[in-house]
């Protein structure tokens, strides 16, 4: 996955650079007639029709093709924003604005999917979110139209301010140490495995924060400590053999959404905990 710390417009040739996928010209071979095959391009000027531009954010990336010559056709993430946000304001630490970010692929694995996603200024890292007042939208190729896209779009966007509005909640509530811990061996279980050894080394360090601004223990900041962590990986253990070993950065496309999702539930989770919601 390839990544940039910039947050401009991605023209034409950025987005071949970046994810060259979005520009194939016919799908994977040996799918069914039925597959109607739509460019991720097309699908990137019709949001700009609408004032979404795909950006650099975190990603503009794809992941790596398993089989030589499966480069064009491998899943490919964009994330959009529109033209009018103004990110003049976004000057204190663990800022965030919203974005729609979409997955596709041409090797008929993946339908168009919009999801809810948000990218966090203090440390150009993006997240995608996972809730019920948050509908993933999916288009499928077969009996495309280019109204299931704006659509799609618009349905995102009308949940985007539930999601600001959960920040601003995660925010507001304060993590007690023990609290923090068990949030982080949550998230530990998921990435290494339920129990593992790794998952017990490295959950001390997925509270460690990677830059000033990052020590405060509401949940916000901690979802994103963690969630950094575990995404840019470098984590340090050891092996059952005592080989000294080091987290792998999350490079795959689809590993990345799912491990986002989770880790958003996994919030919810705790903020519904804290504010003694039942349901």
């Amino acid at each position: 996955m390839i990544k940039t710390a910039q947050n401009s417009p991605l023209d034409a040739s950025l987005l071949m650079k970046y994810a060259p996928s979005i520009y194939a010209t016919q799908p994977k071979e040996g799918l069914s007639q039925k597959y109607a095959f739509i460019p991720t391009s097309k699908i990137v000027d019709l949001l700009q029709g609408e004032g979404w531009h795909a950006v650099h954010a975190v990603h503009a990336s794809q992941s790596r093709a398993k089989t030589e010559g499966g480069r064009e056709y491998v899943k490919h993430m964009l994330r959009f924003e529109r033209e009018n946000m103004n990110k003049s304001t976004l000057k204190e630490v663990g800022d965030v604005f919203p974005q729609i970010v979409l997955t596709n692929s041409h090797d008929g694995s993946s339908a168009f999917v919009f999801s809810a996603g948000l990218y966090r200024l203090a440390c150009s890292n993006g997240l995608v979110v996972a809730d019920t007042s948050a509908n993933t939208q999916r288009v499928r190729h077969v009996g495309f139209k280019d109204s299931d896209v704006i659509e799609a779009s618009y349905r995102i966007v009308e949940d985007l301010p539930k999601i600001m509005n959960q920040v601003a909640t995660y925010q507001s509530i304060e993590m007690k140490e023990d609290e923090r811990v068990l949030l982080a061996a949550q998230a530990a279980n998921y990435r290494w495995g339920e129990g593992s050894d790794y998952a017990k080394q490295y959950t001390p360090q997925l509270l460690q924060p990677r830059r000033y601004g990052d020590g405060k223990t509401d949940l916000w900041t901690t979802f994103n400590v963690i969630q950094e962590n575990i995404i840019k990986g470098g984590l340090r253990g050891h092996s059952a053999t005592s080989r000294r070993v080091k987290t792998k950065a999350v490079s795959g496309v689809g590993e990345d959404v799912k491990l986002n999702k989770a880790l958003w539930e996994m919030t919810e989770h705790f903020r519904k905990l804290k504010q003694g919601v039942t349901a």
